[in-house]
């Protein structure tokens, strides 16, 4: 082998080296964190209880202790004050890491302390209904939560004998207009329901209603003092400030969970193309060998025609959709243009049949994505039952995810063949 065969063999086994150890999603002022933390905590912690130890087992009589004794309390107090000191340090050790970045750091710390996690506000849900039935002087009292998926009970004080029947979305559409439906009775701002009084919870912007309080009723029609309307009033304006900070933040984690495979691609790329030199790029593990890459197709079928998981789908950045971002003007609906071009790849030759089994992955995608039919309509034109639609429509998502991942990898490789094609030639003229 020559010499510069040597050298080209030596620096592939350093790049794959580097890709290996540097590929990660993990940030170095993470690693940098957490190696510290080890330190403090490991090395630094071992070697203050092994000199414990040793002074201790030489100071037998001391304070009137044996050895064994002095050994036995200095270790467990040194272990206790290292920790106590890593832990008085953190803020220290924080700046000393992060003097960059620092404010940032320090914004997404207090973030993490302030978030209101559904434990959270369950507890405090709970803590107002029972100072609400302190207040009236009630048994029951009771929240509804209203999110994406329908109304569901958030917390109860008391004994509620059976889930309220205005648990749906019709009875909450009318509350929010003011017009109840027969089984509600209003007066004044109340509804009244089988023995309870309902109060329907408001965004900030006192349109939308995000959650109804019921309480159990004292009278057949409300009949509060001034006091009892004042304390309801501030005790209302508590819950309702609670379900739409927890709105937010379930819009912000919806919008972040969009967000994580971009990220991690961005950390991976930052990892490999730092240490992994010009050929980090196409080294990268493709967003088709993701575990999650089926979902993300499935996802941005259900929203063909537009929506959040399309225009924000992981699928915008594949190679095979920024080739074709320039012909459909945007990556949007390129993307679209790509996904029928997967569906169209699995329509087999020959004239359409809708009850030919070769036809039928093909049928249930056109129908239901590229046309928008609704699964009662798809089913009872392709002769079979709802149930094994949907076991046939995730087969046939499937397909098009592989029919995906196989023009993004030939992609890929044309990519890859360009831009060697492009050295070959650059070093011919030179």
């Amino acid at each position: 082998m020559d010499e510069d065969a040597h050298h080209r063999a030596a620096r592939r086994l350093h790049e794959e080296t580097d890709y290996a150890v540097f590929g990660a999603l993990t940030p170095d002022r993470v690693v940098k964190h957490r190696f510290v933390r080890f330190l403090l905590r490991g090395p630094v912690q071992a070697t203050v209880v092994v000199m414990v130890i040793v002074v201790a087992s030489r100071a037998d009589g001391f304070l009137g202790l044996p050895a064994f004794r002095l050994t036995l309390f200095g270790a467990v107090a040194a272990i206790l004050l290292v920790q106590l000191a890593v832990e008085l340090a953190k803020p220290v050790i924080d700046r000393m890491l992060y003097r960059q970045d620092k404010a940032e750091i320090a914004w997404i710390q207090e973030l993490g302390n302030r978030l209101l996690t559904s434990t959270d506000l369950r507890q405090f849900l709970e803590n107002v209904l029972t100072a609400l039935c302190d207040l009236l002087r009630t048994s029951t009292a009771f929240i509804a939560v209203v999110e994406n998926d329908g109304a569901h009970l958030a917390a109860v004080c008391g004994s509620l004998e059976r889930a309220p029947v205005f648990l749906r979305e019709e009875t909450l559409e009318a509350m929010q207009r003011g017009i109840p439906p027969w089984y509600l009775e209003k007066h004044g701002r109340f509804f009244i329901w089988d023995g309870y009084w309902l109060l329907p919870l408001r965004a900030r912007s006192g349109e939308a209603v995000i959650g109804v309080l019921g309480m159990a009723a004292r009278e057949k029609t409300p009949d509060l003092s001034p006091e009892e309307e004042t304390a309801l009033d501030s005790l209302v304006a508590q819950a309702e400030a609670a379900l739409e900070d927890r709105r937010i933040q379930q819009t912000l984690f919806a919008a972040l969970a969009r967000l994580l495979p971009q990220i991690e691609d961005i950390q991976r790329r930052r990892g490999i193309v730092r240490y992994g030199g010009d050929r980090a790029l196409s080294d990268l593990p493709s967003l088709v060998d993701d575990p999650e890459f089926p979902r993300w197709v499935r996802d941005a079928l259900s929203h063909y025609w537009g929506g959040p998981k399309l225009t924000h789908s992981p699928l915008l950045s594949l190679q095979v959709v920024e080739r074709a971002a320039e012909a459909h003007g945007g990556r949007v609906n390129a993307l679209r243009a790509v996904l029928q071009r997967a569906i169209e790849g699995l329509r087999p030759e020959g004239d359409r049949s809708m009850t030919a089994a070769e036809w039928l992955l093909y049928n249930i995608l056109e129908l239901k994505f590229i046309r928008g039919y609704k699964v009662r309509d798809v089913a009872m034109r392709l002769a079979m039952s709802e149930s094994d639609l949907y076991r046939k429509q995730r087969v046939a998502i499937e397909e098009v995810a592989r029919v995906l991942a196989e023009m993004e990898r030939k992609e890929q490789k044309e990519r890859l063949e360009e831009e060697d094609g492009g050295v070959l030639t650059a070093g011919s003229t030179a």
